[in-house]
């Protein structure tokens, strides 16, 4: 998993330039998201834990050396750049935000100083972690805030296994939904590994094996008593709720898994009521996402939970954002150089930089400024960026997902509400610095072009 050579073919290409043309000068790259989507009005970070794990155990396999040396487009490469890959190890600084932390367009999200290669190595591996975490995590906590939206906590489970893009992207996702705001998992080995609440119900099939509903609810209570929750909709909800009749009252919930739920959920619950099952809970999963929860619980829908999955894992009304790693800064034998790109739609700010998040004296968030790094520290504020990797040494472990989970929870709490609203969202500040917005122009100008963000 930890694998050096899961990249694109062109760093390699750019590596094995650098290596050829003695480039071995110290370069910062800084990875940000470039432009806000119109559906989205804020980002939860997620995705650090595996550029860490990458750096503390990543390799090039020596398969993989061998595959490289006999591409075509590596003919000409003298054999010790293949040696150099072989002994291949991270020895830079790599700076993050910390995993739960909302963030904007535009903010360095995480910063890696290292020779250019190791930096340039980094980067297939850094935006693809990162990007399906961001957009799951955030995801998650517009779900999550959905479903608690008229003050009752209901909980919201990641059931999106079956159709994330593919097994590993299943596990990841599971993860960046629990730090976004998800109680937990269908998924039994992002539970493993990462120490998630897990969660499952009971599909259609396990009702049509048997010859009646009574006999699939019976026998699979019997055997899950504090955790079965009986799924009604294989064939006529309502007549499922008679086939519990044999079951004691002490059903933990069941699942509404089509149709009109908050029709649905309504007869349910008063069908439940009048036969006794009164404790029991009302889950509801099938397509749904935080337009659709919203609408449930803005019409006072009786569901006590909710499981999402397609939507969810997919971030299905918003699928990518532009996730960028650019480089910023180059310190070589001839000093240090400020970098930035500058076309139309995809200028970046040059140098290495913090982002400063401010508060007003009641402690509510007002906005971000992105200072260069060795700008003061605007009044009331505190820095985003912090240090993980030093000389190639992981100094601090990213969080577990249960204290990202805490930290995203209690930083929304400190920006204005308006924020987070489905339509029509306020949008938050972020602003250079009057000294960065001078070093672009002034580069812009070097050449020759006018500056255009």
């Amino acid at each position: 998993m930890h694998d050096f050579s899961n990249t694109d073919l062109y760093e390699l290409t750019m590596a094995a330039g650098y290596f050829h043309n003695r480039v071995d000068g110290i370069a910062t790259f800084e990875l940000s998201i470039r432009s806000m989507p119109e559906n989205r009005s804020y980002f939860v970070f997620s995705g650090l834990h595996a550029a860490l794990d990458l750096i503390r155990f990543g390799r090039f396999p020596s398969d993989a050396i061998e595959h490289l040396r006999s591409h075509p487009a590596f003919v000409h490469v003298e054999p010790a750049f293949f040696d150099y890959l072989a002994q291949f190890r991270f020895t830079g600084t790599l700076r993050a935000v910390p995993e739960g932390t909302v963030v904007f367009a535009q903010e360095p999200i995480v910063q890696v100083t290292a020779p250019v290669i190791e930096a340039q190595l980094l980067e297939t591996y850094l935006l693809a972690s990162i990007h399906i975490e961001v957009l799951v995590a955030t995801k998650a906590s517009r779900i999550a805030d959905a479903a608690s939206a008229d003050g009752v906590h209901r909980h919201v489970i990641d059931f999106g296994s079956r159709r994330a893009h593919g097994a590993d992207a299943a596990v990841c996702a599971a993860r960046a939904a629990c730090i976004g705001g998800c109680a937990g998992t269908s998924n039994l080995k992002a539970g493993a590994v990462y120490g998630l609440n897990t969660f499952g119900t009971m599909a259609h099939s396990w009702v049509s094996v048997f010859n009646c509903e009574e006999d699939a609810f019976r026998r699979y209570h019997e055997l899950f008593p504090d955790t079965a929750v009986l799924l009604l909709d294989t064939y006529d909800t309502l007549a499922a709720i008679d086939a519990m009749d044999t079951i004691g009252r002490d059903v933990k919930a069941v699942r509404l898994d089509s149709g009109d739920l908050d029709l649905l959920s309504r007869t349910v619950r008063k069908k439940l009521d009048a036969k006794g099952f009164v404790q029991t809970k009302i889950f509801a999963s099938g397509d749904l996402d935080e337009y659709s929860i919203s609408k449930l619980v803005s019409h006072g829908a009786p569901i006590d939970g909710f499981g999402v999955g397609t939507r969810l894992v997919t971030s299905a009304d918003c699928p990518f954002v532009p996730v960028v790693y650019k480089l910023v800064q180059m310190d070589d034998k001839n000093g240090l150089h400020m970098k930035c790109k500058i076309s139309q739609g995809k200028a970046s700010y040059p140098g290495k930089k913090q982002v400063y998040r401010c508060m007003n004296r009641s402690g509510v968030y007002t906005g971000d400024f992105i200072c260069l790094a060795d700008e003061p520290e605007p009044s009331r504020s505190f820095p985003l960026l912090e240090t993980y990797v030093e000389q190639g040494n992981v100094c601090m472990p990213y969080a577990s997902v249960s204290s990202a989970a805490q930290r995203a929870a209690v930083q929304k709490r400190c920006f204005s509400p308006e924020l987070f609203r489905l339509d029509s969202p306020q949008r938050y500040p972020v602003l250079p610095s009057k000294r960065l917005e001078g070093e672009y122009r002034q580069l812009a100008d070097s050449f020759k072009t006018p500056p255009s963000r």
